[in-house]
Parts: C-alpha cells; sequence; structure tokens
C-alpha cells in the first residue's frame, strides 16, 4: 500500500515538473507559432504589441489599475510605433534600391539600418524624412503623423516606462517634471497615429509595386510619366507642351526626352499621344464569335432564389448549363487559345488590379497554367459575365482596336 502511493506520488510529482516553454507540449489552443513555424515579422510583433495596448486599456477599465498599468501601456504603444517606424524605413530604402538598379540589400540599406538600430523615435523619424524625398507622393502622406511623434520624445531610449530611472539613476518622471498621464488622450492619440502608421505602410507598399514596374526617370514616377502622357498631347503641338511640361514638373529637356520615349514604347501610356502597340494580332473572326458568345451567354442568365446552409434565402444569377454547354462549345471551334489566353489576361490585369506592363507576364504565365486546354481555361470567362473586366482590362493596357470592336 505504502508503495503504491509512494509509486502515484511520484508520477503526480513529475507530470508537475517545470517544464520548457519553448517546446510544444499537446495543447494547440495555448500553443503560440513563432519564428519559421509561424511566419513571424515585425509587422506581426507590431500587432501584437497594438493588441497589448488594447488589453491593458480594457484591463484598466475593468480594475482601475492606471497608475500600476500605465507603464506596460505607454511601452507597448511606444514599440508598435518603433516598429511602425522601422518597417517604414526599410520599405523607403527598398524604394531606393530600385530607383539605383541595386539589389534590395545594397550598402546603402546595411548602413542605414544600422544606424536605426535604435529605440529613439526622434531618431527613426528624421532618418525617414532623410529617405522619404524619393517621392513626393510619400511626402505629402507622411506629414500628418509627425505631429503625433512628439508624444514618444520624453522617452528617448525607450526605458522610461520600464524602469523607475535611466542607466545613470536618473527618475524619469521627476526629472522631466511629470506628475499626471491622462491616459484618454494618450490612447486616443496613439489610435489615431497607429491608424496613420497603418495606411501609410499599405500606401508605401503600393508605391514599391509602381517602381518594380521599372516605369520612372530620375526625378519622375510613373505616376507623373502617365500625367506627361495626357498632356503632351499630338505630336504636332509638342513644341509648345513641352515647354509647359518642363515648367510645371521643373525638368530639363534631357528627364523630358526620356519621360517621352518610355510614353512611345508603352502600351498604355502611348495611346494618349495616339499611338497604339498591340500585343496580339485576333482575327475579325474571333472577336466577331467572342461577341457573339457574350452576348448569347448573357440572355442566358435569370436570378433564382436560392438558401444557403443555414436555411437563409437569396438570389444568385444561374445560367441554363446546356445551351451554356452549345454556346461554349461553339466559340471553342472558332478561338485559338492564344486568343483566349489573351481575354482572360485582360480580364486578370483588372480582377487582380495589376498595372499594365504585367500583362505580358501573366499572359505567359496562364498559357502555361493551362497546358494549351482551351476547354479548361474557358470558365475564367465566367460564362460572359466578365465582359465589363475584359473591357476594362483591353482600355488598361492600350488595346483600343479591340476594345471598340467589343463593346
Amino acid at each position: 500500500m505504502l508503495f503504491c502511493f509512494t509509486f502515484s506520488l511520484y508520477w503526480k510529482l513529475e507530470d508537475e515538473m517545470k517544464k520548457n516553454p519553448y517546446e510544444f507540449h499537446g495543447k494547440p489552443y495555448v500553443t503560440a507559432c513563432v519564428g519559421i513555424n509561424g511566419g513571424t515579422n515585425d509587422d506581426y510583433i507590431r500587432t501584437g504589441f497594438h493588441e497589448s495596448v488594447r488589453a491593458i486599456v480594457e484591463r484598466i477599465k475593468e480594475t482601475k489599475y492606471e497608475d500600476v498599468l500605465v507603464y506596460p501601456l505607454i511601452f507597448c504603444a511606444r514599440h508598435s510605433v518603433e516598429l511602425g517606424l522601422k518597417i517604414i524605413l526599410r520599405r523607403l530604402l527598398t524604394i531606393h534600391a530600385i530607383k539605383d538598379k541595386n539589389d534590395v540589400r545594397n550598402e546603402l540599406y546595411d548602413s542605414v539600418l544600422k544606424k536605426a538600430h535604435t529605440h529613439n523615435i526622434q531618431t527613426l523619424n528624421e532618418q525617414i524624412l532623410e529617405y522619404i524625398t524619393v517621392d513626393e507622393r510619400l511626402e505629402i502622406e507622411y506629414q500628418p503623423i509627425i505631429e503625433y511623434l512628439e508624444d514618444y520624445n520624453i522617452d528617448p531610449e525607450g526605458d522610461a516606462f520600464r524602469y523607475t530611472t535611466n542607466a545613470s539613476f536618473t527618475p524619469h518622471m521627476e526629472s522631466k517634471n511629470i506628475t499626471h498621464i491622462s491616459l484618454d488622450v494618450f490612447t486616443d492619440n496613439y489610435y489615431s497615429l497607429y491608424e496613420m502608421l497603418d495606411n501609410f505602410s499599405y500606401f508605401i507598399s503600393d508605391i514599391i509595386k509602381e517602381y518594380k514596374q521599372g516605369i520612372f526617370t530620375k526625378k519622375l514616377s510613373r505616376r507623373k510619366i502617365s500625367e506627361i502622357s495626357l498632356l503632351i498631347g499630338d505630336i504636332k503641338d509638342w513644341k509648345t507642351s513641352k515647354d509647359m511640361i518642363k515648367k510645371k514638373y521643373n525638368i530639363g529637356s534631357k528627364e523630358l526626352t526620356d519621360a517621352v520615349n518610355i510614353i512611345k514604347s508603352h502600351r498604355e501610356f502611348s495611346m494618349n499621344i495616339g499611338k497604339e502597340i498591340k500585343f496580339h494580332n485576333i482575327s475579325c473572326a474571333a472577336l466577331e464569335a467572342y461577341k457573339e458568345y457574350q452576348i448569347d451567354a448573357s440572355k442566358l442568365m435569370h436570378n433564382q432564389k436560392v438558401k444557403d446552409p443555414l436555411g437563409l434565402e437569396y438570389e444568385e444569377i444561374v445560367q441554363d448549363e446546356d445551351e451554356l454547354k452549345k454556346l461554349e462549345d461553339n466559340f471553342l471551334s472558332i478561338i485559338s487559345y492564344d486568343d483566349l489566353i489573351f481575354f482572360i489576361a485582360c480580364i486578370e490585369i483588372i480582377k487582380t488590379n495589376l498595372y499594365s506592363e504585367q500583362l505580358d507576364s501573366k499572359y505567359e504565365e496562364l498559357f502555361e497554367a493551362y497546358h494549351n486546354c482551351s476547354e479548361s481555361a474557358l470558365y475564367k470567362l465566367g460564362g460572359g459575365r466578365l465582359h465589363g473586366y475584359l473591357i476594362a482590362g483591353l482600355k488598361r493596357c492600350g488595346q483600343m482596336t479591340y476594345c471598340n470592336k467589343l463593346i
């Protein structure tokens, strides 16, 4: 009996022995995936600190422990802001690398990030302001953020809300004559700043995608070159319009010549100066076949009431499958695989919001994906329901001859 008691006590004690928390113990609902197992990056970590702020704010409302919780609250908010600025700085350097036609991890990138290895919000802001001139759109969008960063100037080293004193044993709050912190004001400002940093981060990611298309000069972004293509007008009026454009964009003759050369060879922008660059030669028979297919397929559409798994009723557009199959068979007997893939690529340009420069790569991707099997690719036309996307895609890619024939 004593042996049994001792044996069971041993196993109980062993079960309660301290475990290593940095490994999996078979309870997925209380296990966090991190590192290469969690796809961890600074965006994720920034979100984590932000959610901690929200949790602490709710805890303060429940317990009134504001004098205790103010420290982790502001520390988490501050670190979220710090990470947001470091993410922005890295993305700015990516644009510089693209414009300089260097690898992203170049000498500039590495040297700046060494300087950015700091907790000082003001220093990070100054570095951003140094490199944000790469595109004036970024300068304009970033400007409102600067004012909100001032709330964190009281904590240059990132330790004011971690310790009572700094490394020299100087009390943080007393030395700055701070006796009260209005948490409602602080959190309102923080939430506004977090949202602005979030929006700016998305915005700069979009700008990076734009620069990756390779359409820019030393001073002119793709957006400005697009504007110039609209301003420059007909070739016979170029002498007058060129002088106006140089003044408007503060550029010299060489910069404008570079922009004009881009416009002349650019599928989308060249249409604005009356020059069409066809991507693909489609026969009149193929265009007529598609137009007839689209019109007839549209006539087969009707609304039908259906129920979802919860029994809720809603309407969806349906088509007579047998009749649609006849239309599809007839259409496929006329149109080539190349032409079909071209139509689908133009649709995808709009559906996935791609640049006109990406038409070539999207066409090649789709061409390979369907292995010369038109029957497999046809569903991408949506039974004629995606006609609007096709027209918009043709317009974006400067294929106005085909577009006008299909309208």
